[in-house]
């Protein structure tokens, strides 16, 4: 968590996660996973969920366009 309480969007990812676990099949979350550790998780860190927002979205797209 956030020192504000708030939950941190690594550790929403990893409770989504662990939600998909009981309904999608395992190469399905295996994938996810391996997306939110490979580019998700390094690119929004310890920020805040409620802090996320469309501008810092659309940057993200922008990084994973120039990275091919």
């Amino acid at each position: 968590m956030t020192k504000d309480g708030c939950i941190t969007f690594s550790e929403g990812v990893t409770e989504w996660l662990e939600k998909m676990e009981q309904t999608q099949k395992v190469s399905t979350v295996a994938n996810y996973r391996l997306k939110a550790r490979k580019y998700f998780i390094p690119y929004f860190k310890e920020i805040s969920v409620s802090q996320i927002t469309p501008e810092m979205i659309d940057e993200f797209k922008s990084f994973l366009l120039h990275l091919g």
